[in-house]
């Protein structure tokens, strides 16, 4: 199996490194090459990244949006520093905003049920997983069957023990 991804890496040069970020991942291009022909034409040019993690322990955000747009070639310079730390500011400034206008939302519902604008809204009770049946106890004055009164002729197939028909 080296063997043939060695033939298809022929005539590549080694990987460029581009930049780093600060979260350690490491980004390189690989530069189109003439030498080699395929389908399309030129082999194109590649990038990629090597995560300072591996694929099980990734998690959203561990790869800055400016990268990854680099990476997928969406954009063609790679990010700057101050770039990413920009938006990350941004970032920061939006989700505290968020909780602000959060607050500040459930303060006014609360305002609104003291004064019985809005029905607050119905508080159930749940008892084990939705899909499990629920069974309760009856509390009504019917008395419940314990098997000693069982007749087996007491009942004829056919037959309805109910008027309405």
């Amino acid at each position: 199996m080296n063997f043939i991804r060695g033939i298809f890496r022929l005539g590549r040069s080694s990987k460029i490194l581009v930049g780093t970020d600060h979260l350690g991942n490491k980004y390189f291009e690989i530069p189109e090459r003439s030498t080699i022909t395929t389908k399309e034409g030129l082999l194109k040019a590649r990038r990629i990244c090597e995560a300072k993690y591996s694929h099980a322990d990734y998690e959203e955000g561990m790869i800055p949006i400016e990268w990854e747009a680099w990476v997928r070639g969406k954009r063609n310079d790679p990010p700057s520093h101050e770039e990413i730390m920009r938006r990350e500011q941004m970032t920061v400034i939006v989700k505290k905003r968020a909780k602000e206008l959060e607050a500040k939302d459930q303060e006014k519902q609360l305002q609104d049920y003291k004064e019985g604008l809005v029905a607050e809204p119905a508080q159930t009770k749940q008892i084990g997983h939705a899909s499990a049946p629920v069974f309760e106890a009856t509390e009504s004055g019917q008395s419940v069957s314990t098997g000693n009164e069982y007749e087996p002729a007491a009942w004829q197939p056919g037959q309805s023990s109910s008027k309405v028909k």
